[in-house]
């Protein structure tokens, strides 16, 4: 005992912290409602915090209702009604801080439009404006994730007021303001008037059942002869009044009490007397139905492919209407209640784990669910001995494929490529175990495999086997060694070749081009060099004329024969660099 009192404290914060933390998804609704707004010293006051799941699967709620202190003191919290069934946070309150506290859960998940969580009862100790709010609050979906569906929260504006001593102020106030009075003269009636059509938008069809609970209005028309109108609610079918309210067409009234039967009762008068009454009947049924557990018959791990569920509940007030099972995240089936004699046999289910989902729904449409898993065995995989490692796409030869599985067993065969499926079909094993398969569809290039699946006769299947790699690709036209070119190789290949060719001889030519310039320009410049030294020659030949020593003379034509014989041999050696 000792160890659990000491455990309780950390589960509450694990489960507190989990509901904190959980991913938000816009959903359900936490909203506090009361049947009175304007109260007064030592009223008892009654508020109901309620949840409108707006269709999403619930099983755990957390939060913190502040109230003013100085205002109202709690003196009881009513978990009884509540659609969670335990409760790692007890539901209590402090008066001295103002606060209610509840974290609890259920071991299914619930759906409605007006699930109670709690009721909490107030006793009214001051004056003044009273709101209340939820706060630190989180609702949890059945989801497996721990999902927080909360999206918004409605609080309460409560009104204390002082007494002013009459009689009539010694009761609670409502919420609903009074009908709205027409004033008109009536016209003298031939006989009783006739019986209201009453319309009810809340509520539009009588002998429905209806999961909400909220205020609503009710409508009528008024005969010409009409001067009265008596409308009341309460549960007896019964019921006639001769009590006038006045003359009006329309009446609000507060949200209904407790589930159950209801009856809106509308009367007209004329002159001649009050006509038959109109008993609309409003059925309210906000509690989902009971908690169940499910099994499989079969076991939670089983060979059957299509095991059988047992799984059965009750609904106390409203009725089931039905039951769904939902495989993984499939489509839901639906199984009439009414129909339904406890057992559920699944579909073909894959080899592996499953996760079941069982709803049951009432006629007021709130539901509850409950989960359980199946593992399904797999049979024998089969095994790929030979399948085409490679093909070209212009040939009409196929993929070969062949193996061995159970005797007389189902092969399932898809061709793909990547994840895209080219093709399906099945063969079977002979009575020795051994298949094989031919594909015939003309494939294009790429890369291909082969998926394979074993089923025997009762529909259960193996694991899915995949086969090495296919290559698929043009036949070559080219072939050097393991080198391998299809058309579109080779095209490409001269396609390079005639690139690089034609690159080459861009380059040499450029080359070429650059060398020659250069040898150009080095004899141009030996030739003037050589022409200079002639010019130097002539003029000393000049020169010598004028002197009169005949040495220089001589000289100075030696000299320039020299050089002639110079200039003679680099024009040779320049002409034949050009050449080059």
């Amino acid at each position: 005992m000792k160890f659990i009192k000491n455990f309780i404290p950390l589960l509450t914060f694990v489960f507190v912290s989990f509901l904190a933390f959980a991913t938000s998804a816009s959903a359900a609704t936490l909203s506090l409602s009361s049947n009175a707004d304007v109260l007064h010293i030592g009223d008892t006051v009654e508020v109901l915090v309620k949840i409108d799941t707006e269709g999403a699967g619930i099983n755990a709620i957390q939060g913190t209702l502040q109230y003013p202190k100085d205002i109202l003191q709690a003196t009881q919290v009513d978990k009884a009604d509540s659609v969670f069934n335990f409760w790692l946070q007890e539901p209590s309150f402090s008066n001295d801080t103002g606060r209610v506290t509840f974290a609890g859960g259920s071991t299914v998940g619930s759906v409605g439009k007006s699930l109670q969580v709690l009721k909490i009862i107030f006793t009214v100790k001051g004056t003044g404006r009273a709101e209340l709010a939820i706060t630190d609050a989180a609702i949890t979906a059945s989801d497996g994730s721990g999902t927080n569906v909360l999206s918004t929260i409605h609080g309460l504006v409560l009104n204390s007021v002082p007494l002013t001593g009459t009689s009539s102020d010694l009761s609670v106030p409502t919420l609903i303001p009074p009908p709205t009075q027409i004033t008109r003269p009536a016209i003298a009636a031939s006989g009783l008037p006739p019986k209201p059509d009453v319309s009810l938008p809340l509520y539009p069809n009588s002998s429905s059942w209806s999961n909400r609970t909220d205020t609503f209005i009710a409508e009528w028309k008024l005969p010409a002869d009409v001067s009265a109108v008596n409308a009341d609610l309460d549960q007896n079918v019964s019921y006639s009044s001769t009590a006038s309210e006045g003359l009006f067409d329309s009446k609000v009234f507060p949200a209904i009490a407790h589930d159950g039967v209801w009856y809106l009762h509308v009367r007209f008068k004329n002159n001649i007397g009050w006509g038959p009454t109109s008993n609309y009947r409003i059925a309210i049924d906000t509690h989902p139905p009971l908690p169940f557990v499910a099994s499989v018959v079969e076991g939670s791990s089983t060979n059957t492919p299509d095991p059988t569920l047992k799984f059965s509940t009750k609904d106390g007030l409203s009725g089931l209407n039905t039951y769904s099972v939902t495989v993984d995240n499939g489509d839901s089936i639906q199984i009439d209640a009414n129909k339904y004699q406890g057992t559920f046999k699944l579909p073909l289910l894959a080899p592996g784990k499953h996760r079941i989902t069982i709803g049951a729904v009432d006629n007021a449409d709130n539901s509850v669910e409950t989960d359980i898993n199946v593992d399904i065995i797999p049979i024998e995989s089969p095994v790929i001995s030979f399948v085409t490692p490679e093909l070209f796409s212009n040939q009409q030869t196929g993929v070969a494929i062949k193996g061995s599985a159970q005797p007389l067993s189902t092969i399932l065969l898809t061709l793909h490529q990547a994840s895209a499926v080219v093709v399906q079909a099945t063969t079977t094993a002979n009575a020795t175990g051994v298949w094989n398969y031919m594909f015939d569809t003309q494939l294009t290039n790429g890369n291909y495999a082969v998926s394979v699946q074993a089923q025997d006769s009762r529909g259960a299947r193996s694991f899915i086997v995949e086969s090495p790699q296919i290559s698929v690709q043009s036949e070559p036209i080219f072939q050097f060694g393991a080198i391998k070119l299809g058309a579109g190789g080779a095209a490409i290949l001269m396609l390079l070749i005639l690139v690089g060719g034609f690159g080459s001889g861009i380059w040499y030519w450029k080359k070429r081009n650059e060398k020659l310039a250069l040898r150009v320009d080095f004899a141009g410049s030996e030739i003037a060099k050589v022409f200079r030294l002639i010019e130097e020659d002539v003029k000393k030949i000049s020169d010598a004329s004028k002197t009169p020593t005949a040495a220089d003379d001589e000289y100075a034509v030696k000299r320039f024969e020299e050089n002639i014989k110079k200039m003679e041999a680099y024009i040779k050696k320049g002409i034949e660099k050009i050449q080059k």
